[in-house]
């Protein structure tokens, strides 16, 4: 026996240092995970907040505390006390809530998770008082839902309803095939969209291009506006001339009729002549033209010829006569 235990305290001795620092470190990891846990589960930091609901509109124990949109806490346990809900919060002891504090069950996500809401109100602080009734809020109340809408359920004609039904199955009965058209005809639209998706891209950026335009146009469009505007009280406040004017229109286009009706013989031969006149000067068009051309020069040569006093201009060479000649009649002076 005496052997065995030297053995094994000569086997220990020759355990290396290492050895015996891993047990030490496994140990001193246990204790901190140990440690971490019993800090968590002890409440450490927290503070618990009672509140009474009116019921519990789906809460659960572990669901989240939020102030503001922040978590805050989580929900502790819900007992039933009385005709109300009795919620006990772990909420950080950092969250200084005041007397008027409200709370509120909401809706996290559409699965159905549910949160409390607190929203910190009061000058004095909330202390162990619970959250009353009076300062609870919860999504639903399902005893008023329930006498709100039993009186109106019971003023329901049963008879009626049952022909109403009766009467929509009867209309709907052929619409399974209209239903499956329907369908087949959104699916082609969803394709039709889906491969002209580049191109709807391209008609959104140019009204979106479009809308900016208008935009920085937006001080001349609403003069415009305002000049129409202005154009469309002119015209009401005219209003009365114009009627005038129609009226006295109306009445010249009788007078006209009247004259042609009396003095048709006359004017149909006159009617004749002009038509005459204008189908001779349209046979004639080219010379009309020729004449027109030429006209503006025949012209500026007489008026250059009698405009200036009551004599003709006329520009004659000498050598038309000879100088002999000019000499005898005393034309030209200095003649030898």
């Amino acid at each position: 026996m005496t052997s065995l235990s030297a053995r094994v305290r000569a086997s220990t001795r020759a355990m290396p240092r290492d050895f015996w620092r891993g047990i030490a470190g496994c140990v001193a990891i246990v204790l901190i995970f140990g440690a971490v846990l019993g800090y968590q589960h002890a409440g450490i930091g927290d503070r618990t907040v009672d509140v009474l609901f009116a019921q519990s509109a789906g809460l659960r124990s572990g669901d989240d505390v939020r102030i503001a949109g922040v978590s805050a806490g989580k929900v502790d346990s819900l007992a039933l006390a009385g005709d109300h809900v009795h919620v006990v919060l772990d909420v950080d002891d950092s969250v200084e809530l005041g007397s008027e504090t409200k709370a509120e069950i909401k809706l996290s996500t559409i699965l159905g998770s549910r949160y409390v809401s607190l929203t910190p109100d009061g000058d004095a602080p909330l202390g162990d008082r619970p959250i009353e009734l009076s300062h609870s809020t919860v999504p639903f109340d399902l005893q008023k839902a329930i006498q709100t809408g039993t009186p109106v359920i019971e003023q329901i004609d049963a008879r009626t309803m049952r022909e109403s039904l009766t009467t929509v199955a009867d209309q709907l009965e052929g619409t399974p095939e209209l239903t499956g058209q329907a369908l087949d005809s959104i699916s082609a639209l969803s394709r039709v969209i889906a491969d002209r998706e580049d191109q709807i891209a391209a008609l959104l950026d140019d009204a979106d291009r479009v809308t900016a335009r208008l935009s920085d146009n937006s001080a001349a469009l609403m003069s415009m506006l305002g000049q129409g505007a202005a154009l469309a009280n002119t015209i009401a406040a005219q209003r009365g001339a114009v009627a005038n004017l129609l009226a006295s229109t109306d009445a010249l286009t009788a007078q006209l009729d009247t004259v042609f009706a009396e003095n048709r013989a006359a004017i149909d031969p006159l009617i004749g002549q002009l038509t005459a006149l204008s189908q001779g000067l349209a046979n004639n068009d080219d010379t009309l033209r020729r004449v027109y051309e030429s006209l503006p020069v025949t012209v500026r040569q007489m008026t250059n010829a009698f405009g200036n006093g009551p004599y003709v201009d006329i520009a004659t060479p000498w050598s038309l006569l000879p100088d002999n000649w000019l000499c005898s009649a005393h034309v030209v002076q200095g003649c030898r």
